[in-house]
């Protein structure tokens, strides 16, 4: 008995799971499609050691224990069926996703992607070749940093800018003693 799904497949993963590259799902019904290890590992951990998995699984047993009660008649095999994009739905699961939502992929006109990257290129290149105008924009370098995180095509050119600051600050401090 466990108390968790969650311990239900690490048992699996340590104790069941072969070691080999490949190898089928040994689970009691289950289809015997050869799988690498690692998909094996997120078929597992999807399709039997879940907690919607075995909540089903639950219900499967109870329906059979009634049903051969009444009548001892075999349930039909169903085969596993798969969404379309099952392959990317098992990639995303796994990919880093953003941890702010107002660094994620921002909708953008033409217009204002023309304008943002034009004035960051201007920024770029006054920090490049203006001393004076680095200590202007250095006063900003927080909202920079913050536009630069995000993920327009103006960012690039922001992070240029604010390499051009960083290395103006380090000349002119000269190297740190400790």
């Amino acid at each position: 008995c466990f108390s968790s799904a969650r311990l239900v497949f690490l048992h699996v993963f340590k104790q069941h799971l072969p070691k080999t590259t490949e190898s089928s799902c040994q689970w009691t019904s289950c289809e015997k499609l050869v799988r690498k290890r690692w998909s094996l590992v997120s078929h597992m951990q999807d399709h039997h050691c879940s907690e919607p998995a075995m909540r089903a699984a639950f219900q499967r047993r109870l329906a059979s224990a009634q049903q051969q009660s009444n009548v001892s008649t075999p349930a039909p095999h169903q085969p596993m069926i798969y969404p379309p994009d099952a392959a990317m739905q098992a990639i995303r699961r796994f990919s880093i996703k953003q941890p702010y939502a107002e660094f994620a992929e921002q909708r953008e006109g033409p217009v204002s992607k023309h304008i943002r990257l034009t004035a960051a290129l201007i920024l770029r290149n006054i920090c490049h070749f203006s001393s004076v105008g680095r200590r202007l924009v250095k006063r900003h370098e927080q909202d920079l940093s913050y536009n630069m995180m995000s993920a327009v095509e103006a960012s690039t050119a922001l992070s240029h800018c604010l390499w051009e600051i960083m290395q103006c600050c380090e000349q002119s401090s000269g190297p740190l003693k400790i």
